[in-house]
C-alpha cells in the first residue's frame, strides 16, 4: 500500500484505486475504494462527522466544506449507507446518540 497526503486514505495497487479507512472504538472501518485521492479522503471526512460529529479533529478538507447555510452538517446518505452495509453506524448508534458525558457499555 502506498500512502496518501491524506488522512485514512492509501493506494491500494492490487486494484488501482485509493482505499478510505477510519479508526473508531478501536476498529477500523473500510469506506471503499475510489478512483481518485480526494474521493476517498472526502469518504473519510465524512464518515469522521459521523461518527464523532463536527468537533473532530483532523479532516482533511475544511469543516465548511460540510456545512449547510445554516452550518448544520450536511447529511450524506451515501457514507451512511456505506457504514450501514458494514453494521458500523447499527452496531455503535448507542454511543452515537448518547449525551456528552454519559458513559455507554457495549455487550460483546
Amino acid at each position: 500500500m502506498m500512502k496518501s497526503s491524506f488522512r485514512g486514505v492509501s493506494r491500494d495497487r492490487s486494484v488501482s484505486k485509493w482505499r478510505a479507512r477510519i479508526s473508531f472504538a478501536k476498529a477500523e472501518v473500510p469506506l471503499g475504494n475510489f478512483a481518485n485521492e480526494a474521493d476517498a479522503a472526502m469518504a473519510y471526512d465524512k464518515a469522521a462527522l459521523l461518527l464523532r460529529g463536527r468537533e473532530t479533529d483532523g479532516l482533511n478538507f475544511p469543516l465548511s466544506n460540510y456545512l449547510d447555510a445554516a452550518g448544520a452538517i450536511i447529511e450524506d446518505h451515501e457514507t451512511k449507507h456505506r457504514l450501514e452495509t458494514r453494521g458500523w453506524v447499527l452496531h455503535f448508534m448507542p454511543i452515537l446518540e448518547a449525551p456528552r458525558g454519559v458513559n455507554i457499555v457495549m455487550a460483546s
